[in-house]
C-alpha cells in the first residue's frame, strides 16, 4: 500500500474513534444533569426554580417558616422523547406548570396568615366598640366621632397619636421625628391650605451698602402668600335659595372700629424710644434698640414720634421722627437714617454687622410692598425668617363650621383628694400612659375613653373659635384653689356674677387679680394642658421641656407655651382692644412670636365682660363680635395667618364689668418656641 492509502485509512480510523468518544460524553453529561437537578429540588425545601424562557434558572428564597411543612406539588417525570425540540416544549410547559402550582401555595399561605391576625385582632375590637358606645352614650352629639372610631378601629384611618402603643418619651422610637399628636379629630395633619397663593418677588438691590448691586440669595424667589377669600364664602350654612341670592349682593361692611396695629422700626445703631404725642405732652411707650422694632396698637388721629430718652420736653432737633397715622390700611412706620439722602453709609453704619443688618431691614421692607400688593394686607413679619406656622391651624371657612375633637384627657367630675393632688414630677409628664389606658386618677374622672370637644367657628377673619364644657366644675374650682386658695363654686354663683362667701369678701379690696399657675402644680393642671394640646392638635411635648430622646429633629428643647395665667376682673374694670402678637428680634432665627391664645371662662353670670373682636370681617353687622363669658367654655383664636404673617385682625378686647366679677385664665402658644 502506497502512503497515501496509509494515510487515508489513518484518518477513517481516527475519525471513527472521535465520533465514537464524543457520543459517550454526549449520554454521560445528559444522565449527570438529569441526576443532579433530582437531587437539587429534594434537597432545598425553601428554594424554587422559576425557568425563563432561554433555560436558565432564577431562585426565589421564601423565608417564611410555614413554608417548611408545605407539600411540593407531584413530581413530574422528565419526557421521553427522541425530538429535542418536542422534548425543550414538554419541559418549558412542565416548569410553567410548577411555578403556578408555587404560586397558589403561596397566596393560600397568605390568606391563612391575614385570616390568623384578623381573629387576634377581633378581641380587641370588641372591647373598643365597648368603649365606643360609651363614648357616644355620654357625647349625643358624637355620631362622627362614632363613625370615625370605628373606622380607625378597622384600620381604615391611620392612628396619630401621641402615645399609641408601650413606648414612652424616654425610650428609642422608631419614628422619633414624627409629632405625636393626642386622640383623634376632624383635622387633616399635614394638609396645605388652599387659600395659599404663589407670589414671585424680585426685591432691588441696596444700593446705599450694597457693592456694585450685589445679588443676595434671597432678592428673588416664591412665596406662599395668604389670600382671605370674599366674604360671601363666610355664609356656607344659609339655605341654598338665601346663598344664591346673597351670594351677589353680600359685601364685606365696615366696622365701626378703626383701629390696627403700629409697628415702628428703628434701622439706625442707636437706641431711642417711642413716644406717643398728645398736644403739649408726650408719654414714652417703649424703648426700640437698634435695629428692632416696637408695636402698639393705634388710631387715626394719633401721633408718635421717635428720639432719645428726654424726662422733660424733647428739643426738636433732638426728635429722629415723627408719624401721623392717617391711613388705617398702613402699618409700617420706619425711621431710616439714610432716607432723607444728606448722611452717607459710611457716617451712620461703623461696621459691617451694622450694615447687615441695616439691609434685612430694607430687605424686609421692600417684601412687604410685593406683599402688600398681592395681599391687601400689610407684611408684619420678618423676611426671610418669617416661615409658615410650625404648629397646626384649623380652619374656618364659614360661620358655624364645626370641628370635632375626641381627647383621650377625660375630664375630672369629682375632686380627689389634697394628698393625691401633689406635684407632677418631670418623669411622669414624660412618661404619661398611653391613649388607650386609664388616665391618671382615672376613678375623679368621667367615664370613657374620649372626652369629645367640638370646636364652633365664630369669626372667619380673624380665626375665632368657641369650645363649650372645655372644662369641667370640678376643675374650674381646682384652678381658682391653686392659684388662690379660694375654693370656688359654680353651684354658689348668684345671678349678677358676684361669688357668695369668702372669695367675695376676698375680693371687695382687691381691683383686680393675677397669678400664674405651671404645668406640674397637679394632675388635674397637667390634664388642662394636654387637653389644650389635643384641641389646637399639637404635640403635646411641645408644651414642656424634652429630654434628648424626645424630637431630636428640633434644635431647642424649651417649651413652647407659658404658664397658665389667671386673670380677675372686678366692675368697672376692662383691657381695652389689642394684640396679643409682638414683634421678634431681627436677629432671632425662629421670628418667635405668640401664636394662639386659648381663653378659658371660670365664671358667668356677669354683667358686661364680654371678649369683643372689633375688626371681624363679615357682610352683616358693623359692630363688634361679643364672646359670653359661660362657666368652662374656651375661646382658641389665632395671632397669626397661615403664611406666617401676624394677622392685625386678632385685635381683641376685654369689654367694661358692669356688675358682678369675672374669673378667667389665658393659655399662651408661641410659633414655633416661646422667646
Amino acid at each position: 500500500m502506497d502512503l497515501p492509502g496509509i494515510i487515508a485509512a489513518s484518518l477513517l480510523v481516527i475519525s471513527a474513534l472521535t465520533a465514537a468518544i464524543a457520543g459517550v460524553v454526549c449520554i454521560i453529561t445528559v444522565i449527570a444533569t438529569i441526576g443532579i437537578k433530582k437531587d437539587h429540588r429534594h434537597q432545598t425545601k425553601h428554594i424554587y426554580s422559576y425557568g425563563g424562557d432561554a433555560g436558565a434558572d432564577h431562585y426565589r428564597l421564601n423565608i417564611d417558616h410555614h413554608m417548611v411543612n408545605v407539600q411540593e406539588p407531584e413530581e413530574k417525570k422528565f419526557p421521553e422523547s427522541d425530538d429535542l425540540d418536542e422534548w425543550r416544549k414538554e419541559w418549558k410547559d412542565m416548569r410553567t406548570e410548577k411555578k403556578r402550582l408555587h404560586m397558589e401555595q403561596d397566596e393560600k399561605l397568605k390568606e391563612e396568615k391575614e385570616h390568623g391576625k384578623k381573629e387576634a385582632k377581633e378581641p380587641k375590637e370588641r372591647d373598643g366598640l365597648e368603649n365606643i358606645e360609651n363614648v357616644v352614650k355620654s357625647n349625643p352629639n358624637s355620631l362622627p366621632i362614632k363613625d370615625l372610631l370605628m373606622n380607625k378601629l378597622a384600620g381604615q384611618i391611620p392612628s396619630t397619636s401621641r402615645n399609641e402603643g408601650v413606648k414612652r418619651a424616654d425610650e428609642d422610637s422608631e419614628n422619633p421625628n414624627q409629632s405625636r399628636l393626642g386622640g383623634i379629630s376632624s383635622h387633616n395633619e399635614g394638609r396645605v391650605d388652599p387659600k395659599l397663593h404663589p407670589m414671585k418677588f424680585l426685591l432691588p438691590p441696596v444700593l446705599e451698602i450694597d457693592n456694585d448691586g450685589d445679588k443676595h440669595s434671597d432678592d428673588s424667589g416664591t412665596f406662599m402668600a395668604y389670600k382671605r377669600p370674599h366674604v360671601a364664602s363666610y355664609y356656607k350654612n344659609e339655605t341654598k335659595q338665601s346663598q344664591d341670592h346673597k351670594d351677589e349682593e353680600k359685601k364685606e361692611v365696615r366696622p365701626y372700629f378703626n383701629g390696627l396695629a403700629g409697628k415702628f422700626i428703628n434701622m439706625s445703631p442707636e437706641t431711642i424710644v417711642l413716644y406717643w404725642e398728645g398736644g403739649t405732652s408726650t408719654m414714652q411707650i417703649a424703648v426700640v434698640n437698634p435695629f428692632q422694632a416696637v408695636g402698639t396698637a393705634t388710631f387715626p388721629g394719633h401721633r408718635f414720634i421717635l428720639a432719645p430718652s428726654y424726662n422733660g420736653k424733647i428739643p426738636e432737633n433732638e426728635i429722629r421722627a415723627r408719624f401721623h397715622i392717617i391711613d388705617k390700611t398702613i402699618n409700617l412706620y420706619v425711621y431710616d437714617p439714610l432716607a432723607d439722602g444728606t448722611r452717607k453709609a459710611s457716617d451712620v453704619f461703623k461696621n459691617k454687622n451694622d450694615r447687615r443688618l441695616y439691609r434685612l431691614h430694607r430687605q424686609n421692607i421692600e417684601f412687604g410692598k410685593v406683599y402688600k400688593k398681592f395681599t391687601g394686607r400689610s407684611w408684619l413679619g420678618f423676611y426671610p425668617t418669617q416661615k409658615q406656622p410650625f404648629h397646626n391651624m384649623w380652619d374656618a371657612d364659614y360661620f358655624g363650621q364645626e370641628h370635632w375633637v375626641a381627647s383621650p384627657e377625660t375630664q375630672f367630675i369629682s375632686a380627689p383628694p389634697d394628698d393625691v393632688l401633689d406635684h407632677v414630677n418631670p418623669h411622669a409628664l414624660r412618661n404619661h400612659p398611653a391613649d388607650d389606658q386609664p388616665r391618671p386618677l382615672a376613678e375623679y374622672r368621667a367615664p370613657g375613653p374620649y372626652n369629645n370637644m367640638t370646636l364652633k367657628v365664630l369669626s372667619c377673619a380673624p380665626r375665632v373659635f368657641e369650645i363649650k364644657n372645655f372644662l369641667s366644675p370640678s376643675e374650674v374650682d381646682h384652678i381658682i384653689h391653686m392659684a388662690t386658695g379660694i375654693k370656688l363654686s359654680l353651684s354658689t354663683t348668684s345671678g349678677d356674677g358676684s361669688i357668695r362667701g369668702s372669695l367675695s369678701e376676698e375680693t371687695k379690696t382687691r381691683t383686680s387679680y393675677n397669678s400664674w399657675v405651671r404645668r406640674e402644680r397637679s394632675p388635674i393642671i397637667d390634664a388642662v394642658y394636654r387637653r389644650a394640646a389635643d384641641v389646637m392638635r399639637i404635640d403635646e411635648s411641645l408644651m414642656r421641656a424634652r429630654n434628648k430622646n424626645e424630637r431630636p429633629d428640633l434644635s431647642y428643647s424649651s417649651s413652647a407655651v407659658e404658664d397658665l395665667q389667671l386673670v380677675h376682673y372686678d366692675k368697672g374694670q376692662q383691657y381695652t382692644a389689642h394684640h396679643d402678637f409682638g414683634y421678634a428680634n431681627t436677629e432671632d432665627q425662629y421670628q418667635s412670636a405668640r401664636f394662639a391664645t386659648l381663653l378659658i371662662y371660670l365664671n358667668e353670670g356677669m354683667k358686661g365682660g364680654e371678649t369683643g373682636f372689633p375688626r371681624w370681617r363679615n357682610g352683616h353687622d358693623q359692630n363688634e363680635l361679643l364672646v359670653r363669658p359661660e362657666a368652662g367654655k374656651a375661646v382658641l383664636f389665632y395671632s397669626s395667618l397661615p403664611d406666617g404673617n401676624l394677622d392685625d385682625l386678632s385685635q381683641h378686647a376685654a369689654k367694661p364689668l358692669i356688675g358682678g366679677e369675672k374669673w378667667l385664665i389665658n393659655l399662651w402658644t408661641w410659633d414655633p418656641i416661646r422667646s
